[in-house]
């Protein structure tokens, strides 16, 4: 019996395409009788198997294969035991002893220059590296230092990004989106009681007129005032109001409606029929005996541009948290 294996300084070549020597051992009984080197070329996986049938190997031992090889040893009738490491001689005796088999190791894709398979695939390197007469990599200042520069850079858009968002949570999302403000009183109950906490959104009415039943939130004497009310819509523009009793009258007939706590027993300025501006709406408390409201001059038809928004929903107390109408 004749073995080969991959050789290359005493220890088994990792890459069976691109093995130029093998070490060739003759066996009788089971032992050694003899030994030598050939040099194959290195001429590819093919002409390697043609070289070996010609040795008249029985046995290959190898670290990396393909599956093309080890077809084309297995038709020239040598039998392949890869994946192994290590030092050659030990090897065989491993072999002949019983305690070396395939590990099955394979290399199925086309190597290019530079790449090598040894057992399992190691890691190509891609990009050139400098190093000094030890082999050991040489550190590029430039290279530091452009690292240096857009660490610098990235941390200043960092920056720049989470005070763009401090400014948006503090300043434009109060102002024209979303806020939270708390019913001081007792004037829309039984819908709100006193100390309720609320959301009000601050869009809809960029693009479109509150309706009838709104509760919304508005500025009494201009947004010049600190001042706000919180009421519900009842007369919407170019409508005339008048009330009469418990009851409301719009454009001269009376609208069903439940959100009065208490039947009223002021008309106001409501007394007599009331027409409203095209940017008026008419408001009402829903706790209409002691709300101050449009019934009275002091507050009157709101104009939409002293409307703020529209309260949405109570997250506060945590057990009546939601919408309400």
């Amino acid at each position: 019996m004749k073995i080969a294996v991959t050789y290359e300084g005493g220890s088994i070549f990792q890459h069976f395409g691109k093995t130029e020597t093998f070490k060739m051992y003759e066996v009788e009984d089971g032992k050694i009788t003899s030994m030598q080197i050939v040099h194959a070329g290195g001429a590819g996986h093919s002409a390697l198997a043609g070289f070996l049938s010609e040795q008249s190997a029985n046995v290959l031992i190898c670290g990396g294969i393909g599956e093309g090889a080890q077809e084309a040893l297995k038709e020239a009738g040598i039998k392949v035991i890869s994946g192994a490491a290590g030092e050659v001689d030990a090897a065989v005796n491993a072999y002949l002893a019983g305690e070396l088999e395939s590990a099955g190791t394979n290399c199925d894709h086309h190597h290019e220059e530079g790449h090598s398979c040894c057992g399992q695939h190691e890691e190509t390197a891609t990009e050139e590296r400098n190093v000094d007469s030890y082999g050991e990599p040489i550190e590029n200042p430039e290279s530091d230092e452009v690292s240096k520069k857009k660490k610098v850079s990235n941390a200043v858009i960092e920056l720049l990004l989470y005070a763009a968002i401090i400014v948006m949570c503090v300043c434009v999302v109060p102002k024209y989106v979303l806020q939270r403000t708390i019913v001081d009183g007792t004037s829309m109950m039984n819908t709100l009681k006193d100390g309720d906490n609320l959301l009000v959104e601050k869009v809809t009415y960029r693009f479109s007129e509150p309706k009838r039943f709104d509760v919304i939130v508005f500025y009494p004497h201009g947004r010049e005032s600190n001042d706000y009310y919180i009421k519900r819509v009842i007369g919407l523009p170019g409508e005339t109001i008048q009330i009469k009793g418990n009851t409301i009258y719009i454009n001269g007939k009376a609208i069903k409606e439940n959100y009065g706590k208490d039947p009223m027993t002021e008309s106001g300025i409501a007394e007599e029929p009331l027409k409203l501006a095209k940017d008026e709406f008419f408001v009402l408390g829903d706790n209409r005996e002691i709300s101050d409201d449009s019934r009275y001059p002091d507050v009157g038809p709101v104009k939409k541009k002293n409307i703020a928004g529209r309260a949405i929903l109570r997250i506060s107390p945590l057990s009546e948290f939601g919408t309400f109408k």
